[in-house]
């Protein structure tokens, strides 16, 4: 087959079946579709271990459903798993037949460690973390990883999910109407996770967070510090927002918790057991804070098959191969976005004495660079508007938030007044300095982009010269007539004194390729 098709990943997990649906092309992909059907299979599975019949008919309802949608988008490959309530389930192998029969689906069933190793290949594949803990809570098992310098280090599955912990620790007494023993929970989950000491001996480093409990937690947070950008990957909480958080949600009835904003109605009996196992989790390893990962195990067998499709030219720095596939996606001028790029580094490097500027601002204005085209694909016209929104809302690979939004504003940037205006809502993310920075970085792209304004590469580099309060700007042009680059980069001369509080002068040499 080849690598334009459709990929489909059901995840069938212990409280949730899940689906991705992925479109590949020759070089990019792309996510098309996400449904999930809450069925809760290790429901009352009680000591027997067994899958019980109610439990059996609502997960095989929702696979049908599942695969009407596969067959409307013309799937050409499912990649079914089934995790910890039928990896337990004494009745497994008669559950399965029943489902290949019903639904033609041939679902593999995930050992522990497969589990954790697919949530963390997703991780991985989704953010430029060195090192830290995952942590998967599904309704059955919790997958737990460790990783250093980005290879999977250690790897275990506990027992427990967010749905069997919430079953085992009710109170049974009548006046306890259900509520949970949380001290007992607390106490089990401690030595539990304990138990396993190497989760112990990495204190420092960060707990990436991953599935559903965990986004629901984070979402209540957003919700309650009114914070400006729905979205979940890449958000931190430190453990004392963790704490906060749960102390709010502990004190609250199921009826208050499905009325809470920001929580899943169908998960609001489970949340606190869930939330526990966070917490717990964040104690023993001693992880200053929570990044919540969008990405998981079905991303992660996604990843796989993607990477089997293309081979190992595929593997590589997973920030660039998420700037690459976000420009063909959006179908930007490649080349003219590279060499805006490379131009934009280059005035970077050159102007360090005046604009005091690190290695993270640099980064940024290159992505930005690669980016600031993608807004024409919505429409030509304010395309510097749709460039804003797309990539505030896109999950650009191991930025933080605050840092998607300054690449969005250098991006699209028109004038220190509508940076202001456009980023009133999000004022929470930035810092005091940020509206400098962002001024500096924007106008040395401007300056790049007028350098290539008719797309032909010609000037191949720059260098700069500060004398006397003035900055000298040398282009290197392989042709002789730069007319039209030099008209646009002179007419920046109000822009530049304003962020860099001196002008320029620009002076051409004809050069060969310096490219070679």
């Amino acid at each position: 087959m080849g690598v334009n098709q459709k990929v489909a990943v059901i995840d069938m997990g212990s409280n949730t079946i899940r689906m991705v649906i992925f479109q590949m092309n020759e070089l990019t992909y792309h996510l098309i579709d996400d449904t999930k059907e809450t069925v809760r299979l290790s429901e009352n599975m009680g000591p027997e271990q067994t899958i019980k019949p109610a439990a059996m008919e609502r997960a095989l309802s929702a696979l049908a459903r599942f695969m009407k949608i596969c067959r409307s988008r013309s799937v050409d490959t499912i990649i079914p798993v089934a995790t910890a309530a039928v990896r337990q389930a004494k009745n497994q192998a008669e559950y399965l037949e029943r489902v290949k029969q019903e639904t033609q689906l041939a679902f593999r069933v995930l050992s522990g460690h497969e589990e954790g190793y697919y949530g963390f290949l997703g991780v991985i594949n989704g953010l430029t973390q060195p090192a830290g803990f995952t942590l998967d809570i599904g309704g059955g098992s919790s997958e737990v990883t460790y990783f250093a310098e980005r290879q999977l280090a250690n790897t275990v599955s506990m027992p427990f999910g967010a749905l069997t912990l919430t079953e085992q620790f009710r109170d049974p007494a009548p006046a306890g109407e259900g509520k949970l023993l949380l001290a007992d929970i607390r106490q089990y989950l401690y030595g539990a996770i304990s138990s396993n000491e190497w989760i112990g001996d990495k204190t420092g480093v960060p707990l990436i967070g991953l599935g559903g409990t965990v986004r629901n937690i984070a979402r209540i947070h957003r919700e309650l510090i009114q914070y400006p950008l729905e979205s979940a990957h890449q958000y931190v909480m430190t453990k004392a927002q963790v704490d906060e958080t749960m102390a709010f949600i502990a004190q609250l009835s199921v009826k208050e918790l499905q009325a809470l904003p920001g929580l899943s109605k169908d998960r609001a009996d489970i949340i606190v057991a869930g939330g526990l196992i966070i917490q717990t989790l964040m104690e023993v390893s001693g992880a200053p804070e929570l990044i919540i990962s969008g990405n998981g195990l079905r991303e992660g067998l996604f990843f796989e098959h993607y990477y089997q499709v293309h081979g190992s030219e595929a593997f590589g720095d997973p920030l660039e191969l998420d700037v690459q596939n976000t420009m063909r996606y959006y179908g930007v001028q490649i080349e003219h976005a590279k060499h805006v790029a490379h131009l934009s580094v280059r005035l970077f490097d050159e102007l360090a004495a005046i604009h005091g500027l690190g290695e993270r601002e640099r980064l940024l204005l290159r992505i930005a660079a690669h980016l600031h085209n993608v807004g024409v694909a919505v429409s030509f016209y304010e395309w510097q508007k749709h460039t804003f929104y797309v990539l505030l809302h896109t999950k650009i690979v191991g930025l933080t938030h605050r840092e998607r939004l300054m690449v969005a504003l250098v991006a699209a940037h028109r004038s220190k007044k509508k940076v202001r205006e456009m980023t009133v809502p999000y004022q929470q993310l930035l810092r005091p300095e940020d509206e400098d920075v962002i001024a500096k970085l924007s106008v040395i792209l401007m300056m790049a982009r007028a350098m290539d304004r008719s797309l032909s590469s010609h000037i191949q580099d720059v260098s700069c010269e500060q004398k006397e309060g003035k900055v000298k700007i040398v282009v290197y042009s392989v042709d002789p007539d730069i007319r039209l680059e030099l008209k646009e980069a002179g007419e920046l001369q109000q822009k530049f004194v304003k962020a860099f509080g001196c002008e320029y002068s620009l002076k051409t040499k004809l050069t060969t390729d310096r490219r070679q």
